[in-house]
Order: C-alpha cells, then sequence, then structure tokens
C-alpha cells in the first residue's frame, strides 16, 4: 500500500524542500487566502504524482479529475483535456481529494 501524505508540510517533505524554502519561491503581489491555498494544493498535487511516478503509477488514457461544474466539484475521468488537479488513477484522485477537500473547497473559485 502507498502511503500519501495528509498535510501540506508533509506533500513539501516529498519534494524533498522545506515549507519556507517554497514559499520563498513564491512571489505575488497580492497574496490572497485563495492564492496562497491554491498554490499549496499544487504542491501537494506535485508531491501525489511525484509518489505515484515512484512507483511506477503511470497516467494512461484516462485522467482521472476534480474540477468544478457551476457551484459544484465533481469528480471525473477524461481523456479530453488537461485539468489542474488530474491524476494517474482514480484512487489517487479520491485520496488526494479526501485528504485536501477543505482546501478544494476554498478554491473553487480559480478552478
Amino acid at each position: 500500500m502507498i502511503n500519501y501524505p495528509t498535510t501540506y508540510e508533509k506533500c513539501c517533505a516529498v519534494l524533498e524542500m522545506t515549507v519556507e524554502q517554497i514559499e520563498a519561491n513564491i512571489s505575488l503581489k497580492y497574496k490572497t487566502d485563495a492564492i496562497i491555498t491554491f498554490q499549496r494544493v499544487v504542491i501537494c498535487r506535485d508531491a501525489y504524482l511525484k509518489i505515484a511516478e515512484l512507483n511506477n503509477v503511470k497516467f494512461g488514457k484516462d485522467q482521472y479529475i476534480i474540477t468544478v461544474q457551476g457551484d459544484s466539484i465533481v469528480k471525473e475521468a477524461t481523456s479530453n483535456a488537461s485539468y489542474i488537479l488530474s491524476f494517474p488513477t482514480e484512487k489517487i484522485r479520491d485520496t488526494f481529494y479526501s485528504n485536501f477537500e477543505k482546501d478544494i473547497f476554498k478554491i473553487m473559485s480559480i478552478l
């Protein structure tokens, strides 16, 4: 069983960087809560994709995505386009969603 990180700090560790190192590289004129949360979610996505790659889990024909449709967060499979929150398997996507659901809801307007 593959263990995926459940916090932003643990995601940073997977990427072999400290929170301070990552945040020092983020230079935005306006750092709103939504933008900061978005950046953290993307860092965590990258950590999940790194773990998948290290375990030889690769993207196939379908991507398993988390996206917004109207006022709802939707989890689905697609082979038509790239999405910010796309994962190689349904299980990885669902694990990510379960661990970062609150943050994903905070950034709905950006997704």
